[in-house]
């Protein structure tokens, strides 16, 4: 794993992650480095060539983004039930 795992997310995760990612990061010996924008803001700068280990967002913009080729869809995971809202 890389020494820091670069994370784009959308604003309203900021709370959730701010509790999880100092376990994970613990637990796997990486920093998180973690931005936090509109879902829309999020496919811009994958749109204009920046880029991510990670991108987090709502159903509807990762496929709005897989579809215009920003995101490879083999690589996408469901970590939240949805049914339940358990993390997975």
């Amino acid at each position: 794993m890389a020494d820091e795992l670069k994370v784009m997310t959308s604003n309203a995760l900021r709370t959730v992650f701010a509790q999880v990612l100092p376990a994970f990061e613990r637990a796997h010996g990486v920093k998180v480095a973690a931005t936090y924008d509109p879902a829309k803001r999020v496919q811009q700068r994958l749109a204009a060539g920046e880029t991510a280990d990670v991108a987090v967002s709502n159903t509807p913009a990762i496929e709005r983004m897989i579809g215009e080729g920003l995101l490879d869809a083999s690589t996408r995971r469901e970590f939240v039930d949805r049914k339940s809202t358990r993390l997975n």
